[in-house]
């Protein structure tokens, strides 16, 4: 016999009379059922499921959620706009221009839509639907969702949802404005549709997730690459010498005379205010997370594929799981890729995907950091393995601030608390205090303000992807040795490998970084802040001087939105390398398909196997600025220095190219800005030093 089950209860519909909806007053429209379940004045509008298997969640539309600004709809700032959302909502169950309601199952569904809209009109101070510019929004949802999203991806169902209630101003406008509520003048979609500028939208947002910024990434990376040498090792030390913690002892760091951490003994809590045990788990915390920090920043893959790597190590040639190694193309070197399993695709269906680890000259036993990455989770969470119920290398449980043995509450982690993990590790262990207000390739103005006083908060795990392409095209010299070591070795794979073209995921980040690259080299530009140099460089100082009277007064953000805008329109593609971008936009011009004897119409980019700069300099699609500056610092230096010495020795035959290639660098070099003066100087320090060494 089933048991009693109390009916749903049901609001009783408020009389009103033979009044329409829009005519309540807002007493009676607070009282009035606007679902079976809820009154107009609920927070929460409630339908009762009648699809099997539908939540509670989708029959439900939340008032009271948080919007992007950290704010809520029903606090007394939102509370005109809280008002025109419920009317617009209220019309759409009870008296919808199309005549069809919404089903009960979909009412939750508006809520997103509502959530991105009045975030942004919130922030523009705007309040009522007829202040709303569609197409100011629609033209900045790219960067708005891009800048707001938590999730990895942006899909064209996302951006739908920020779309959504667009239409419905404009279809439900004639009883809106009888309500009291005044609603755009035009319709939006009257010549694409939703669909149409999702699409685009949501290609063009991937565009605007920024990288961190270089003065976060290199103390953040150098941070990484720290706790991966002796700490960890120290740690890993620790966690497996079961509960005789208060007698170990850390090591010395080279260049040291102290062990790099305090003993665990019974004074450290009166010194520090925290119990020794708890100190265990805060250093363990801090290897695991630098190690995921590592994997996913130095490989290009996603939080979630890097969630998916399995514990354990291969049982033939004892790399961790999923490691191989390739020889290159060219034979030189060995390449390290590791296969995960790719968990969102088109279909739905887990997908296996290689990513790149890095890689090392023939014959050498060093490993890439990814690589001892893995190693190093393998061995701190081994004293665990055993109980945890599952093969996922990653593992998270309930074990409070401690690290109990012989706890079984052990699983895979999920995404999202390893980005939260990620997190807290820049906050404890990255100082950010004495970040500038601003980057030196800002986007907008101050943008080093709201890390610094974050504490590092405003980290996204996809920012990682974009720095990983970032550093593809140019390592910076401030990251440490190793980490230069291991950008550069992955940048000499991409070349030397097909992984970069077979990995779809990575080209497109690559593509967007490039995009983002060649944005911010136009917008330094028009600012005069970045001159450029090339024939290209002369071309689009020319063009660009319009932009540049246009934007000199804005602020920041808003010239860079005017830039992205011009650069979209004229359809501007680019091809960076160490010592300058391809702007195919002169082809008949392309110096190294002219090299190769290309035809004019399969001239779509450089020709890889033909460009070097000595051609470049000299081409009509060739443009370079201050990023290419250690190129042809480099080059200047080096050139000069074997003239001289030739010179020297009192036989220059031979040498007449080498001092035309010395002197092409001090020109380039001048044009960018750079002071020759200086690398003059270091030339003639490093010949007296020659000579008297000779």
């Amino acid at each position: 016999m089933k048991p009693n089950t109390p009916p749903a209860i049901e609001l009783p519909q408020q009389s009103c009379g033979h009044r329409p909806i829009w005519e309540l007053s807002p007493v009676e429209f607070a009282e009035f059922a606007v679902t079976p379940l809820s009154r107009g004045g609920d927070m929460v509008w409630k339908s009762a499921p009648i699809v099997p298997g539908r939540t509670t969640t989708a029959c439900q539309l939340n008032w009271s959620h948080e919007l992007h600004d950290g704010s809520r709809l029903t606090d007394p700032r939102h509370e005109r706009r809280l008002a025109w959302a419920k009317k617009l909502m209220a019309l759409l169950l009870h008296a919808p221009a199309g005549g069809v309601a919404p089903a009960p199952g979909a009412i939750g569904s508006f809520q997103g839509g509502f959530k991105w809209l009045i975030s942004w009109m919130a922030l523009q101070g705007i309040q009522t639907p007829d202040q709303l510019d569609v197409a100011a929004y629609i033209d900045d949802l790219p960067r708005y969702i891009a800048e707001s999203n938590d999730d990895e991806e942006i899909t064209v169902a996302q951006v739908t949802s920020a779309l959504r209630i667009l239409p419905l101003l404009w279809s439900e406008r004639r009883l809106m404005n009888k309500w009291g509520v005044p609603t755009p003048t035009q319709n939006p979609f009257r010549e694409r549709g939703i669909t149409n500028y999702a699409k685009t939208i949501a290609t063009k947002a991937r565009g605007w997730i920024p990288p961190l910024p270089d003065e976060v990434a290199i103390p953040l990376f150098n941070q990484v690459a720290w706790w991966l040498g002796e700490p960890a090792k120290d740690v890993i030390r620790l966690v497996t010498c079961a509960e005789d913690w208060l007698d170990f002892t850390f090591s010395i760091l080279p260049g040291e005379s102290q062990p790099w951490h305090q003993t665990l003994d019974m004074s450290y809590e009166r010194d520090h205010g925290t119990k020794p045990l708890r100190r265990v788990r805060v250093l363990f915390d801090a290897v695991r997370d630098a190690c995921a920090l590592c994997i996913q920043g130095m490989s290009g893959m996603r939080i979630s594929e890097l969630m998916g790597i399995e514990a354990g190590y291969e049982p033939v040639s004892g790399l961790p799981r999923g490691v191989r190694v390739e020889n290159s193309a060219t034979g030189l070197y060995e390449v390290f890729v590791i296969r995960t399993v790719l968990s969102k695709t088109v279909e739905g269906l887990p997908k296996e995907m290689d990513w790149l680890l890095g890689m090392r000259p023939m014959g050498s036993e060093e490993e890439p950091l990814p690589v001892r990455a893995l190693r190093l989770l393998n061995s701190v969470q081994a004293p665990w393995r055993a109980q945890a119920k599952t093969s996922r290398l990653l593992l998270a449980g309930a074990l409070g601030a401690r690290l109990p043995r012989r706890t079984t509450a052990l699983g895979a982690m999920p995404s999202e608390r390893m980005s939260a993990c990620m997190k807290r590790f820049i906050s404890r262990w990255v100082n950010l205090s004495g970040l500038p207000n601003e980057s030196r390739h800002k986007t907008k103005d101050n943008d080093l303000v709201e890390w610094r006083e974050s504490k590092g908060s405003i980290f996204k795990s996809h920012m990682l992807r974009k720095s990983f392409a970032q550093f593809m095209f140019a390592v910076d010299p401030r990251l440490m040795p190793a980490i230069q070591l291991q950008f550069h070795h992955l940048s000499l794979a991409m070349t030397d490998t097909g992984y970069i073209g077979n990995n779809l995921l990575l080209l497109n980040d690559m593509d967007s970084v490039a995009t983002q690259a060649r944005n911010m080299m136009i917008l330094e530009s028009v600012l005069g802040r970045n001159p450029l140099a090339g024939k290209m460089g002369a071309q689009l100082e020319q063009a660009t001087q319009a932009l540049a009277a246009q934007v000199k007064d804005l602020p920041t953000s808003d010239a860079y939105r005017e830039v992205v805008k011009f650069c979209e329109h004229a359809q501007l593609p680019i091809f960076f390398s160490p010592h300058g971008a391809c702007m195919p936009l002169q082809t008949h011009e392309m110096r190294c398909h002219d090299e190769a004897g290309t035809s004019l119409l399969l001239r779509k980019q450089p020709n890889a196997r033909t460009r070097q700069p000595s051609l470049c300099v000299g081409c009509g699609c060739f443009v370079l600025d201050a990023r290419h500056a250690e190129f042809w610092a480099a080059r200047y230096m080096d050139n000069w220095l074997a003239y001289k010495r030739a010179e020297s020795s009192g036989d220059v035959r031979g040498f007449k190219v080498v001092k035309e290639r010395a002197q092409q660098a001090g020109k380039l070099l001048k044009k960018i800005g750079v002071e020759v003066v200086h690398l003059d100087r270091q030339i003639e320090k490093t010949l007296e030093a020659e000579h008297v060494a000779g």
